[in-house]
């Protein structure tokens, strides 16, 4: 499948429409279960701080996360970057629209961002699968965090997050350059960006990790629903870090 095909489609349905980009990021909220668990970090990052706080969006795609936080926190300036240009301009269209100042929009490759100590949240949604040179971005991650910031990933594991369930599958979704990361694999690229303190999750849910915890992580009802979720720290202090793996197919 070329997922890319689809969401030029909907770029297509929700540009210029405020209240259908508003009931799109409604519906991604809800029935993207990975959508919980990054609000839920997000929050408990906010709730821990009274500063300003510097957000990326880094792959921001549509801008739900962008707009969410910016919305919601007005203690945070938020930027969404991302490389396709015409998902860019309809953000930024989008946001002066609504009036929110505290949000803007630029278009920027990932491995070369050129970032220094200036944010202290960054998400990295649904976004790790579709890039190659991985390590470079990890690095570029570490380098544009404060001292004491927080990195979300989200991105497919190796048992399924992709739906693929063996070395002989491939993702069904043709834009993902790996199927999935394995837990030790990732972990040792972040340690390597300059990341401490890693843990890594699946997140697909209360009853899901009951399911798992008493038939096993191959267990049948659970096998597509492996992302990662994770939490790591930078410089000898804390920068911590989530990555997580997540429920649903990216």
């Amino acid at each position: 499948m070329k997922y890319e095909r689809i969401k030029s489609k909907i770029d297509k349905i929700i540009s210029g429409r405020i209240f259908l980009r508003k009931f799109f990021y409604g519906i991604l909220n809800i029935f993207l279960l990975r959508a919980w668990y990054v609000k839920r970090e997000v929050k408990n990052f906010f709730n821990s701080r009274n500063d300003k706080i510097n957000v990326l969006d880094a792959g921001c795609g549509f801008g739900q996360y962008s707009y969410l936080i910016a919305k919601r926190f007005k203690n945070s300036e938020v930027i969404g970057v991302d490389i396709n240009e015409n998902r860019i301009k309809d953000c930024e269209d989008f946001a002066r629209a609504v009036k929110i100042e505290n949000l803007r929009f630029e278009i920027a490759d990932l491995t070369k961002l050129n970032f220094s100590d200036k944010f202290d949240l960054i998400l990295a949604i649904d976004v790790m699968e579709h890039i190659k040179n991985d390590e470079t971005v990890f690095e570029n991650f570490y380098k544009a965090m404060r001292k004491n910031g927080l990195l979300i990933i989200s991105t497919p594991s190796n048992l399924g997050g992709s739906d693929v369930h063996s070395d002989e599958e491939e993702s069904f979704i043709e834009e993902h350059v790996r199927s999935g990361y394995e837990a030790d694999e990732i972990k040792s690229k972040l340690e390597k960006a300059g990341f401490k303190n890693i843990t890594l999750k699946y997140s697909y849910g209360r009853w899901g990790e009951f399911i798992v915890e008493t038939y096993g992580e191959n267990s049948d009802p659970f096998a597509w629903e492996k992302f990662y979720f994770c939490r790591a720290s930078s410089f000898v202090l804390s920068r911590n870090f989530w990555c997580g793996i997540f429920s649903d197919v990216a």
